[in-house]
């Protein structure tokens, strides 16, 4: 079965959409431009910082969909290290395994010892 955001159609809808949320944000940001050059930067309203917020938003969403579209959908490969681990890889008696690991004792004294994490 097809995904949604495979067709022709939605691709063309998903970058219609990025270009008016990058218009919206564009606009947000000419506002906000025009009202801080009217007034000073201790006179900073809630509006100032709410339309900060929405340039800031509507920027990065419409240049997401903008450039990437229906990219933004496919699925990549998660390293090893970032995966969870396996629950059959446990060992029994409900301990987890602490392998000991050797410690170095000094740059160059060269002298090693085996230190137990338990």
């Amino acid at each position: 079965m097809r995904k949604w955001h495979e067709s022709m159609a939605a691709g063309i809808g998903l970058r219609l959409g990025g270009m008016a949320l990058y218009g919206v944000g564009w606009s947000a940001a000419a506002r906000l431009h025009h009202l801080a050059l009217t007034i000073s930067a201790r006179d900073t309203t809630s509006f100032m910082m709410l339309l900060a917020a929405i340039a800031f938003l509507c920027g990065s969403a419409g240049s997401a969909l903008l450039f990437v579209g229906p990219g933004l959908w496919d699925s990549v490969e998660v390293s090893g290290r970032w995966r969870p681990p396996l629950p059959d890889s446990a060992p029994a008696g409900g301990e987890a395994a602490i392998a000991p690991v050797e410690a170095n004792l000094g740059r160059d004294s060269g002298a090693r010892r085996i230190v137990s994490l338990r």
